[in-house]
């Protein structure tokens, strides 16, 4: 009785540590692409959100756009698409879990679709 009690005690401590691990690195960018015309600026984000799933995903991507904009000090009218996936292995395989579009005018955020 007493080693299966450690066995379920080592279990959900090495899914607890899986679990922190993950939300150690909210999401990372693994591929964006840039295009520019004579007056816009269009940007793809693929982001790995390393989530099972996003709560508010309209909040979500408007703090990684405004991330995104500090980091990069972009003030031009610029157009983002960004395709949100769950993990790394659902990235590779293709299975994004939502794709937006934001059009950001001024430094206002506003979902085109």
């Amino acid at each position: 009785m007493k080693k299966r009690n450690i066995r379920i005690l080592a279990i959900l401590l090495i899914i607890a540590f899986f679990f922190s691990f993950i939300q150690t690195r909210p999401y990372s960018v693994r591929h964006s692409t840039v295009y520019t015309n004579d007056n816009t600026l269009e940007i793809e984000l693929y982001i790995v959100t390393n989530r099972f799933f996003v709560i508010h995903p309209d909040q979500y991507c408007k703090e990684i756009i405004q991330k995104h904009r500090r980091i990069n000090k972009l003030s031009a009218d610029t157009t983002y698409q960004i395709v949100l996936f769950a993990n790394s292995w659902c990235f590779k395989k293709g299975y994004s879990c939502a794709e937006y579009e934001y059009r950001v005018d001024n430094d206002k955020i506003q979902l085109e679709k």
